[in-house]
């Protein structure tokens, strides 16, 4: 495996130098104690080696100090305190939610410091990884180098009677039909563009969940299997579907009403094009909305996001990640952190099992993404985070062209 371009890596210290590592470093004290005192161990070893291939020791130290705040990133979000071997998977997550945080150009820098870091390791025989992990972080760090593409998602080659029949058997798109087929014309929504209470038991029928609107929750009210809610939101696989069916233009929200968009929903009653088409675009903005769409003030959500992107990529790339290992994280966590680690792993892990159950991701021993899916992984964050796609020789993007004006 090729090293790290030289000129590339004195360019990318001398324009980060003196950094702190940009938003890496919004850990906890402990935690970058441990990450500083990893690196520090090895730090004059590191001078030695970048001085003799790399550039002078102010470099050398710019780059251990890039290290120092993604290694503590790193921490943060995984269940490892060890700074000589990383997972490729858990860094591309933290590599690709530090790009929604401090932008491509900023991250990429980052990473060809870092980059340096992981080859210094595995030079000197401090790397503790296994050689297939090693080649993995490699081609993290290298993608979009012109030597290393990194990881590649392949869309498969699907007919399209192939894709619209696998599309028409998710339960995603059952239910987003069956919830637009109940609008029908149109049905009222509050002032701030959800369900009346009366109309969720209904609603939440239609995409298989028991739910009930109430103003008060009566423990009485509650039948068996039946959730009392407040507010549409609460009921997040409809507030999901809803959001996406809003997002793709196939329902409008007015200031009383929802309605189908322009009064016509092709995602039911189209050609087989039109509808091929609206499913692969609404399960894309499903995906894109699940994971970049939440509430960036709440709690952990970056961490969440970023670890949830991280095993859909690997999914979809053809490298899942292991459900025992990811189950089994928080036993690794470093002291004072296992709670933390353990209600992370529970929240992307209840998340992925919700997905699970509308068909697109498949969970048995692995994080697993349909084939029929793939390329909606592809279409959601290829553009944001500048992915390696390969798509079929005759693959139709635009399968309808739309009248101008």
């Amino acid at each position: 495996m090729a090293k790290k371009n030289k000129k590339n890596a004195r360019s990318a210290s001398r324009s980060k130098h003196g950094s702190n590592g940009g938003s890496a470093q919004q850990a906890t004290s402990l935690t970058r104690f441990r990450a500083e005192r990893a690196v520090d161990s090895i730090a004059h070893d590191f001078i030695t080696w970048f001085e003799a291939d790399f550039g002078p020791a102010e470099e050398a130290l710019d780059c251990l100090n890039v290290s120092k705040a993604l290694i503590t990133a790193y921490f943060e979000a995984t269940a490892t305190g060890v700074a000589t071997a990383f997972k490729p998977d858990a860094l591309a997550a933290v590599a690709l939610q530090l790009v929604d945080v401090g932008g491509e150009e900023e991250v990429a820098e980052v990473l060809d410091m870092f980059h340096l870091y992981v080859d210094f390791l595995h030079d000197t025989g401090r790397w503790t990884g296994t050689e297939e992990e090693y080649d993995g972080v490699h081609s993290i760090l290298t993608r979009g180098g012109a030597d290393d593409p990194g990881a590649t998602i392949n869309v498969p080659a699907l007919s399209k009677q192939e894709e619209l029949a696998l599309f028409r058997a998710l339960p995603l798109i059952q239910r987003a039909r069956a919830l637009l087929t109940w609008i029908g014309e149109g049905r009222p929504v509050t002032g701030t563009g959800v369900l009346r209470l009366k109309d969720i038991e209904a609603a939440a029928a239609c995409v298989g969940v028991a739910a009930k609107g109430v103003r008060k929750r009566n423990v009485d009210e509650l039948a068996e299997g039946t959730v009392l809610v407040q507010s549409m939101r609460q009921v997040e696989v409809l507030h999901h579907i809803w959001a996406t069916l809003v997002e793709t233009e196939m329902i409008d929200v007015l200031s009383t009403k929802g309605v189908p968009f322009e009064g016509r929903v092709p995602f039911l009653d189209g050609s087989a094009d039109e509808q091929l088409e609206e499913c692969r675009f609404f399960v894309s903005e499903f995906l894109r909305l699940g994971v970049l769409g939440g509430d960036p003030d709440e709690q952990w959500a970056g961490e969440s996001a970023g670890l949830t992107l991280g095993i859909l990529l690997a999914g979809a790339a053809g490298n899942p990640t292991q459900v025992e290992r990811f189950l089994i994280s928080p036993a690794h966590a470093p002291e004072g952190e296992e709670l933390m680690v353990q209600l992370l792993a529970r929240l992307v892990h209840s998340r992925l099992t919700r997905w699970a159950g509308l068909g697109i991701v498949d969970l048995d021993t692995h994080f697993r993404v349909p084939p029929v899916v793939i390329a909606c992984v592809a279409m959601a964050f290829e553009d944001k985070f500048n992915l390696q796609v390969v798509y079929p020789p005759d693959y139709e993007h635009e399968l309808v062209v739309l009248p101008v004006g």
